[in-house]
């Protein structure tokens, strides 16, 4: 097994999914053990075959429960290790993580996330999944979660999510939208801060006249009741420490777009144009989703007049928008359950927000413009407008559709980040 050293190809393009492999692997990965699951599988792919390269361990194992559990272990013998999945994987995950939350252990997760409820043969990009890494398992704890919004930094993020966990001995998450996932990117220079990183000297590898620390689920209550109450402590100091985010035309900013990941960068885009018609508009982007910018945000809403949230969802963190903004304006919601929302559709949302309206909700027809496969089996009413809607979308440009969509512009405003 060779050991040659791990440089990321600064300049090349690469897959989002990658990113979260290559950050991995700037960190020190050690061991990956994972199953695939569209669209994660590319992140296997690409594990399976530099991990090996660089000394660590791949397995591929049977399940997303062995998976979350091998990881696990592996990082209670302090080993760097990371495991990865989708929607209804990281459901079977969440024991796994909650016993390596419980056990104070270090790992990290990636969740690349995509739409509906349940197994979907639908493989949609959504920012479905944001609810249930949130709230994972049971018992009175979170996780750190990571929101990027580029390759770049979903690599550096992935990077610098090791040293958090390592530093806070607690598992932490970065993630994706399926969109992110498959989006190829040139990745450009990063930085990963260094810290100051604690001795391992509780791993389950070292012999019990060390004084080796219990790492496990079976605890006397006394000793559980300590650890719920250390666990507290970490998360505040990881909210005053580990908090991120992003502003863009801010600083006079009438009305406020709140946005991460995907749509972060979209809503960026919908921003510069609303700002060219005249619309005091600027965008807040959590970095960070847990712990997440709340007084950053509670400041901005406090010289706004109306902010509004936009999700590939129904609203999973517009409860923690609405707790920043605490009533001192009001909040509306844009979103939808699936696919990235174009960046039109948010800019006619901010003019009628800017007008004093009520913002028009997305509908299906909104999501699906197009006629899909399987259109033969809707009513004739059904196909006849899904045909209409087909035709009506054929007549527009290509290229001003995609600008459309993905909101991807280079904008000359430097963002200002906040820590």
């Amino acid at each position: 097994m060779s050991e040659k050293p791990f440089a990321p190809q600064i300049g090349k393009p690469t897959m989002g999914a990658h990113a979260m492999g290559i950050g991995a692997m700037v960190a020190g990965l050690d061991y990956f053990a994972g199953y695939p699951i569209t669209p994660q599988t590319e992140l296997l792919e690409y594990v399976a075959e530099a991990l090996p390269e660089h000394g660590g361990v791949f397995q591929q194992l049977g399940d997303e429960i062995s998976s979350i559990m091998a990881v696990f272990g592996a990082a209670a013998c302090g080993k760097r290790a990371m495991t990865a999945s989708v929607g209804p994987g990281l459901t079977l995950m969440i024991d796994g993580l909650t016993h390596a939350a419980g056990a104070e252990t270090p790992l990290v997760l990636g969740a690349l996330t995509r739409a509906h409820v349940g197994v979907s043969g639908g493989l949609y990009p959504a920012q479905s999944d944001i609810r249930m890494l949130r709230g994972l398992g049971n018992g009175d704890y979170q996780l750190p979660l990571y929101a990027p919004s580029t390759v770049t930094e979903t690599v550096q993020l992935t990077a610098e999510a090791f040293d958090v966990a390592d530093l806070y001995s607690i598992p932490a998450i970065v993630c994706i939208d399926g969109k992110m996932a498959n989006m190829i990117e040139t990745l450009e220079p990063f930085e990963v801060p260094k810290r100051d990183l604690p001795d391992k000297n509780w791993t389950l590898d070292r012999p019990l006249s060390e004084r080796r620390a219990v790492v496990g689920a079976a605890r006397t209550p006394e000793l559980d009741t300590m650890i719920c109450y250390e666990i507290q402590q970490k998360l505040e100091r990881m909210r005053a420490m580990e908090t991120r985010y992003e502003t863009y035309m801010c600083d006079d900013a009438e009305f406020v777009v709140v946005a991460y990941g995907i749509m972060g960068r979209i809503a960026k885009e919908a921003v510069r144009r609303a700002r060219e018609e005249g619309i005091k508009v600027g965008l807040f982007r959590p970095i960070t989703l847990f712990p997440f910018p709340e007084s950053e945000l509670g400041d901005l809403a406090a010289n706004a007049r109306e902010v509004l949230a936009v999700e590939i969802n129904f609203g999973q963190v517009l409860t923690d928008v609405r707790l920043a903004v605490a009533g001192q304006c009001p909040v509306q919601f844009f979103g939808q359950p699936a696919l990235a929302i174009p960046a039109g559709a948010v800019l006619e949302a901010i003019r009628q927000m800017a007008a004093g309206q009520k913002v028009e909700p997305r509908g299906f027809f909104d999501v699906h413009p197009t006629a899909f496969h399987l259109a033969h089996t809707h009513p004739p009413a059904r196909r006849q407008m899904l045909d209409q809607l087909a035709a009506e979308r054929g007549r527009e440009d290509a290229q001003a559709m995609l600008d459309n969509v993905l909101g991807i512009r280079k904008n000359t405003v430097i963002p200002e980040i906040g820590r």
